[in-house]
């Protein structure tokens, strides 16, 4: 059954203790005149319950208190480049260990320097060069993982966490022994490089670039390597 509009009528129940309801501001009064005298009109004891809950649903209906949005940040672990650039930002070469000395070979050529890297260089063809970077981070960020890192950047499979160094094949930087790592990606990238630990840092010696050049400079990435020699060796 429809009702009228609440702000046209009052509802009086009939029986002894009779109330007259106003269906605008739901009050009850036992005198007949609720409010703003509206005509009322009488209904049975039962029906007032019904029309009480009524009044109470139009009543919820209501304006909502206003709802909030709040936006969490996620708290994500940083990945080893993150752990790395606060060391590099603005170039700046980090003076922890000095840069080592080494023997260029020349047919390589002075390349610019990027956030990371200490010294860069460039090799091969100009169409295809490889780009061979020295790099210099805290040992705590450990050697697999910056290999695994190195391996992504190529498309290749990340190696096993159980997976340790000592299958690597070595090179010697006068007495101090670096692992030499050789990686052929999916994407026609190849990196090759050598990682050494020294006085709780660990350096990068490392040559990125098309396959192809890679290959072909990798005789001399090994050389180049095997000249470095560290400001605190004899």
């Amino acid at each position: 059954m429809l009702l009228p509009e609440p702000e046209s009528f009052c509802i009086r129940s009939a029986g002894p203790a009779q109330q007259t309801v106003c269906l605008s501001c739901g009050q009850q009064s036992p005198e007949r005149r609720a409010c703003k005298s509206f005509p009322s009109r009488t209904v049975r004891r039962g029906q007032t319950a019904s029309i009480l809950l009524l009044l109470l649903i139009a009543q919820g209906c209501t304006p909502q208190a206003e709802i909030r949005t709040y936006r969490v940040p996620v708290t994500q672990e940083p990945d080893t480049t993150d752990r790395l650039r606060p060391l590099f930002q603005g170039n700046k070469r980090p003076t922890a260990v000095a840069l080592p000395d080494f023997q260029v070979p020349s047919e390589w050529r002075q390349a610019e320097n990027d956030q990371f890297s200490a010294a860069a260089f460039s090799a091969g063809p100009e169409d295809r060069a490889a780009r061979i970077t020295i790099t210099q981070t805290p040992a705590a960020v450990g050697i697999l993982g910056q290999v695994n890192r190195w391996r992504g950047q190529v498309g290749a499979e990340p190696l096993p966490a159980d997976q340790t160094m000592d299958s690597f094949p070595t090179v010697s930087m006068g007495n101090i022994p670096a692992s030499f790592v050789e990686i052929v990606g999916n994407d026609g990238e190849s990196i090759a490089g050598a990682i050494a630990s020294v006085a709780g840092q660990l350096w990068f010696f490392k040559m990125r670039g098309p396959a192809e050049t890679v290959n072909e400079e990798l005789e001399r990435l090994k050389t180049f390597c095997e000249s470095v020699r560290f400001k605190d060796q004899n």
